[in-house]
């Protein structure tokens, strides 16, 4: 993953996600909770391109290639001890912290993925219009789906589902309505930009999303003990044994 550019084709994206996974699995790190929700993305934006949803399949297998390359560039520089986007930073160094339940640690790289990433990259494809509301559909399936899974984590979180959820429908970063918009919002402001110019925005945009992972982090009082309760419970199972579950 030397070049800058780790995937050239979904093919590469998917194999690389598959490595990401593994090496997290072998850690026991819960770096591995998100390649495994992105993995499975991937996987139902491309039966979606290949069935006709799409009006430009190519233009949508060019996003899932740059949208994955900006996290794969942010792990591999994060990992190597090198200066990564702070949006990203702070999902990774969040992987450090015991302190943490399962759904802080997705929900914080979603926020990477949906309030930096994903305007980003379709400023680059140009995928707009129906296509990229169509992408936002099956992402928004993915995190319904996510949260469902993350809800089977422990008993507790069987028996307070609509409390967890309730959790991480408190933030912004969460609404697959906000994400929708904010993302589309930062697509248009970058399209016209080059240079320094665009490296400012981008700088900007990556201080915004920042903002919203620190809420994350630390959530309101109610949150906080509903978290606290969880993470009791959570402690039974290892990172490697809920990224089993988020496969499933």
């Amino acid at each position: 993953m030397g070049n800058g550019k780790p995937a050239q084709s979904v093919d590469d994206v998917q194999r690389l996600l598959r490595q990401c996974i593994d090496a997290a699995s072998a850690e026991n790190s819960p770096l591995g909770y998100f390649p495994v929700l992105h993995l499975e993305a991937t996987r139902e934006l491309l039966k979606a391109a290949s069935s006709g949803v799409f009006e430009r399949p190519a233009r949508l297998r060019q996003t899932i290639v740059v949208l994955a390359n900006r996290y794969f560039v942010a792990r591999e520089r994060f990992r190597a001890g090198k200066p990564t986007t702070k949006t990203w930073a702070l999902a990774f160094d969040a992987s450090r912290s015991p302190s943490l339940v399962a759904s802080q640690h997705v929900l914080l790289a979603l926020s990477a993925q949906l309030n930096l990433d994903l305007g980003i990259a379709i400023s680059e494809t140009g995928l707009l219009g129906e296509d990229y509301e169509r992408v936002v559909d099956i992402l928004s399936s993915g995190v319904e789906r996510m949260r469902a899974k993350l809800t089977r984590t422990s008993f507790l979180m069987k028996t307070m589902g609509g409390c967890h959820c309730s959790f991480d429908e408190q933030f912004a970063v969460f609404s697959m309505k906000a994400a929708r918009k904010n993302a589309m919002l930062i697509a248009l402001g970058l399209q016209d930009l080059s240079g320094d110019e665009l490296l400012a925005a981008m700088r900007e945009v990556d201080e915004d999303a920042t903002l919203l992972g620190r809420r994350i982090l630390r959530p309101g009082f109610t949150a906080q003990v509903l978290l606290a309760a969880a993470r009791m419970t959570e402690q039974t199972q290892s990172p490697r044994q809920l990224m089993e579950l988020l496969a499933r």
